[in-house]
């Protein structure tokens, strides 16, 4: 099945079993990125989309890390069509697999040292005196180096509602900022996967767009 609610208008996304490598659901442009429609993929091996170097290297990541946080696999690792640079990241959740995919941007600064832009980032980050200043400071440090047009900082309540609590955003855009959402805002999928993998790391939620919402 196709995972309900997780539209990647701009990436794809697979979730396979950790044994076999099946593909249990799939979600996004799948078409566009991997070269083939949702529902010829649900059910399939990783080989009906991967080379055999591929599936050896997603076989060996699974094996030899717990990959509790992603493991980015940047072009050409993982490129399926010959022409169109693919980047992808890898990560458990529960039981099986996540394949993650976005068109790689060939122009980015980063794209060759993601490191620089992760140094870029955190620079100054300890001199936050507030976890609203450290919040701040994340929002406008990423979107600098993102060239994102939006980023926000959104906080799980306990009533699984979500609010805005830090934003930075181009100035012709309407600020989302201290907005409360209901629990129906983030797929219930798409939460589990933000709290297993960050919640331990981080008090709030990145969740950015050039002119759409991802998380």
């Amino acid at each position: 099945m196709h995972i309900p609610g997780a539209v990647l208008p701009h990436g794809a996304m697979l979730v396979l079993d950790a044994g076999t490598l099946k593909v249990l659901q799939a979600a996004g442009d799948t078409l566009g990125l991997l070269g083939s429609p949702l529902e010829a993929l649900l059910g399939q091996p990783a080989s009906v989309l991967f080379r055999a170097d591929q599936v050896t290297k997603l076989r060996a990541l699974a094996a030899g890390s717990d990959l509790a946080k992603p493991r980015h696999l940047l072009d050409p690792a993982l490129r399926i069509i010959s022409d169109l640079p693919l980047d992808a990241s890898l990560y458990r959740s529960g039981g099986s697999l996540v394949l993650e995919f976005e068109a790689a941007d060939t122009a980015d600064r980063f794209a060759a040292d993601p490191l620089a832009g992760v140094h870029e980032i955190v620079q100054g980050m300890e001199a936050a005196l507030t976890l609203q200043a450290l919040c701040q400071f994340a929002a406008e440090r990423v979107r600098q180096v993102a060239q994102y047009d939006r980023v926000l900082v959104y906080r799980f309540m306990q009533n699984d509602s979500g609010w805005v609590i830090a934003e930075s955003r181009e100035p012709h855009l309407e600020p989302f900022l201290n907005l409360h959402y209901p629990a129906a805002d983030i797929p219930q999928q798409a939460r589990a996967i933000c709290e297993e993998l960050a919640a331990a790391d981080h008090p709030g939620q990145l969740r950015s767009s050039r002119t759409r919402s991802c998380w």
